[in-house]
């Protein structure tokens, strides 16, 4: 078992993400943590394609997804790594390779990145939400520090509560939490992402480049961006 003191030692000076993953992983197997009510509520996996055995990836050629998830994965193995190296390995009574695997550290991560609010914060019982595109419903920071759930409308009994993870397309839905909205709701928040393959910071070199530079120009945008997000309809 680690003191709080203990880990901030070993992590002295690492970004917060790699913290909160160190500390999830402890917090989990250890049977007296005062989190375990709520650890005991956590899937024991996160169905999402990081997770995916080959065949199950295949449903995702053709889409961006695909190539995400394994990009995604790759930085996964080696910030696992990173931290095996610098952490783990050094400290392998604290750390036993058995419960502090590659494996474990993937469930971590999973857990943070399909459940946590803001700054990396896991709130018990807030992230059994579901999410809706319409909502807006979602943690709000109040002065005193904590955080409050905010009705904007009248609920009846027995209406269902939607929480609202962001302006996520079903493609970021997919990726971070395993699931999409559509077919079931209309996400207003799905987009074709255009590519301009295009060096604009170069001499124009035809009348297309002169006119793809000056329509990037015309909608505000750095004549150095070349990806855009293209939605349907009007976002608000």
């Amino acid at each position: 078992q680690l003191r709080a003191s203990s880990l901030d030692r070993l992590l002295e000076g690492w970004q917060l993400p790699d913290c909160m993953l160190l500390l999830l992983m402890c917090e989990s197997v250890n049977s007296s943590s005062f989190f375990r009510p709520y650890l005991d509520l956590l899937p024991d996996t996160v169905d999402t394609p990081i997770t995916w055995s080959k065949e199950e990836a295949k449903e995702l050629v053709g889409s961006p997804v695909l190539h995400r998830a394994v990009k995604l994965r790759h930085e996964l193995a080696r910030s696992f790594q990173e931290m095996k190296d610098k952490v783990f390995d050094k400290y392998p009574d604290r750390f036993p390779p058995l419960l502090f695997s590659y494996e474990r550290y993937q469930w971590a991560y999973s857990i943070l990145r399909s459940r946590a609010f803001g700054n990396y914060t896991l709130m018990p019982l807030i992230d059994l939400m579901n999410h809706h595109p319409d909502s807006r419903l979602a943690p709000t920071l109040l002065s005193d520090g904590s955080d409050a759930l905010i009705a904007r409308r009248e609920y009846n009994v027995g209406d269902e509560v939607w929480g609202f993870y962001g302006r996520k397309s079903d493609a970021d839905l997919l990726l971070n939490y395993g699931f999409t909205s559509s077919p079931y709701h209309h996400n207003k928040f799905n987009q074709v992402e255009l590519v301009l393959d295009l060096d604009l910071s170069r001499p124009s070199i035809s009348e297309s480049a002169d006119l793809k530079h000056m329509l990037v120009q015309a909608c505000g945008f750095s004549i150095t961006q070349q990806k855009f997000a293209l939605y349907k309809g009007l976002i608000s």
